[in-house]
């Protein structure tokens, strides 16, 4: 199969090696987030398939240069490396399985598979192949492949372009494929622009795969409720079963008004199956932590402020309440299950775990729930069952 995928683009034996003495480039706060959302995710996700299959697979569809500096200099590892250290330590877990990385990027391909060859040598399972090739005419051709292939391999894809992400009908078929899943940079701020943008809709229409968009009626819409409306048509068009979006903020050094109150991209997660958004929800609920660290410290809260948590926990009880009926007896994952999507207000995070954990615990202090087995004595919290009075 790897023989098939190189035909057309250029195979990583066949890129030029080049000096690396050229400057890194400097990666910005809200982009090391979306880093560590990758990381956190994708050792999740090899973590829960690698214990029911004996292979994976990963493309990174935009891949990058590999390596970044911060404002100390410093020197920052892409997503590349992340992938190849945690499929080199999946492989060690498991012996004699197997873990197949595809990277592909035109501009900086050779310069890359350097970086990735020093970084670490791959571990027994591992393969992993560069190609420098367009994006989108490699992924189809590699998707059009994986779609053949007579047995069952979870593979995630990662679609992180500077600019528009692959054309929606080959998202569709990435996520055509048996136990794939795909992970999409949207970059709003740089959408918006060309929605209205005569020059630049020829490619929104590349991206959609059509011309219906120009008639929407987000074309008519202004600021939040366009890109609520935009965002939600997208998600739309890919039509995967599951998909959550996380959105990330323009930092302090983006030097734009109000940084916090406008978004620049989304990171969406696309999935068939309920198990992939309930790992990434617990991740991307980390990495909003970190995103508000970024912005400006602000004033101590007063008593009568609002707290965000605190409502946050408030109305999680309250659906569960009406979701669950009295009497009903729930395991604690199919209650995650069954609300995976829930949240209070619609462009928040849905619910993470731990958060179900503290409505559940006050909910049995209060009397309106009992757990079985009691907390500590379960195998897992998810394991738990609910039994609502």
């Amino acid at each position: 199969m790897q023989e098939e995928v190189v035909g057309g683009a250029v195979a990583d034996s066949e890129l030029v090696e080049s000096s690396d003495d050229e400057e890194l480039h400097y990666l910005k706060h809200v982009s090391r987030i979306k880093l560590k959302i990758f990381r956190g995710y994708f050792g999740a996700w090899s973590a829960i398939l690698g214990k029911a299959f004996k292979e994976l697979a990963y493309y990174d569809c935009f891949a990058g240069e590999g390596m970044f500096k911060d404002e100390d200099g410093l020197r920052i590892d892409g997503s590349p490396s992340h992938a190849l250290q945690i499929a080199n330590g999946w492989t060690l877990k498991y012996p004699g399985r197997s873990f197949h990385l595809g990277f592909i990027e035109k501009e900086h391909a050779a310069k890359l598979k350097r970086r990735l060859q020093e970084s670490q040598a791959p571990a027994s399972g591992v393969t992993w192949e560069v190609f420098s090739a367009d994006s989108s005419e490699l992924s189809q051709k590699i998707v059009k492949q994986l779609r053949g292939r007579s047995r069952v391999v979870p593979t995630l894809f990662f679609v992180d372009p500077y600019g528009y992400p692959l054309p929606v009908p080959v998202l569709k078929e990435m996520l055509a494929i048996p136990k794939a899943e795909v992970l999409v940079n949207l970059m709003w701020y740089r959408i918006r622009m060309g929605l209205q943008n005569s020059l630049q809709q020829p490619l929104v229409d590349r991206m959609f795969g059509h011309r219906r968009w120009r008639e929407q009626e987000f074309m008519r819409m202004s600021r939040m409720d366009q890109e609520e409306a935009f965002l939600a048509y997208f998600q739309k068009e890919v039509g995967a079963t599951f998909n959550l979006p996380f959105p990330m903020t323009f930092s302090p050094e983006d030097k734009v008004p109000s940084p916090e109150k406008r978004n620049k991209y989304y990171l969406i997660h696309f999935a068939s199956h309920v198990s992939a958004p309930l790992a990434m929800k617990d991740v991307m609920f980390s990495a909003e932590g970190k995103l508000k660290d970024l912005r400006p410290i602000k004033p101590q809260m007063s008593l009568f402020e609002r707290d965000e948590a605190t409502d946050r926990l408030k109305a999680l009880k309250s659906l569960l309440r009406d979701k669950f009926s009295r009497g009903s007896v729930v395991r604690v994952s199919d209650i995650r299950g069954r609300t995976w999507d829930e949240r209070p207000e619609s462009l928040s995070l849905p619910y993470a775990q731990s958060e179900y954990r503290r409505a559940l615990n006050q909910m049995e202090t209060e009397g309106t729930v009992k757990a079985y087995p009691k907390a500590g004595e379960e195998k897992s919290f998810n394991s738990r069952r609910i039994h609502f009075l």
